[in-house]
């Protein structure tokens, strides 16, 4: 992965949890 998508995973994760 580059560095774009772990951020937008991070991102994404974090939404999920909410």
């Amino acid at each position: 992965m580059n560095r774009f998508n772990q951020g937008s995973i991070q991102v994404y994760r974090s939404r999920q949890s909410e």
